[in-house]
């Protein structure tokens, strides 16, 4: 990396280095079965966790530069996601094979608890909405049946509404 000065002039670089065996002991921790891998400009393996892989040809790089490329790869008989990432500077690249059904593990659950919690939401409103409408068309069933009594010639007959609101006072 470049360092410059106020007036963007170059004085310096910083250079880091990492030993491959410690990219190794990165790549052998992850989870799961994804494998990473780093490649130089020339498709070649730098590092991988199977130390027997470096110094070979990346075998799926032609596919990855493929315009119509979809990030899914088929190995034996599984797919792969496929990411890359160019590291900046070194013409190198940072790639990681995921089983595809590892990497949408993950979204298909958040989508099952999503799913869920849509499905008890709908059940609440449900039975809110079926009791607010309950307690607004009760009264008024009552009503049409005493008014259906009254016409018929009953005057004895009474609501037993009790509410300040408008079908109190229709009743």
């Amino acid at each position: 990396r470049t360092l410059r000065d106020s007036n963007l002039k170059i004085y310096g670089y910083v250079i880091v280095t990492i030993m491959e065996n410690k990219l190794n002991q990165v790549f052998e921790n992850l989870p799961g079965n994804e494998e990473m891998m780093l490649l130089n400009g020339d498709s070649q393996i730098l590092s991988h966790a199977n130390s027997e892989k470096i110094g070979q040809s990346f075998p799926y790089i032609e596919q990855m530069q493929d315009k119509h490329f979809s990030n899914i790869i088929k190995i034996g008989s599984h797919d792969y996601l496929i990411a890359d990432h160019q590291v900046t500077n070194t013409g190198w690249k940072l790639v990681s094979l995921t089983p595809y059904m590892q990497a949408i593990n993950k979204i298909n659950s958040i989508f099952n608890k999503m799913f869920l919690v849509q499905l008890i939401s709908f059940i609440v409103f449900f039975l809110l909405l079926t009791y607010l409408l309950q307690t607004i068309t009760k009264p008024l069933v009552r009503l049409g049946n005493v008014v259906a009594a009254v016409q018929e010639g009953n005057l004895k007959i009474r609501t037993k509404i009790n509410s300040n609101d408008e079908i109190g006072r229709l009743s």
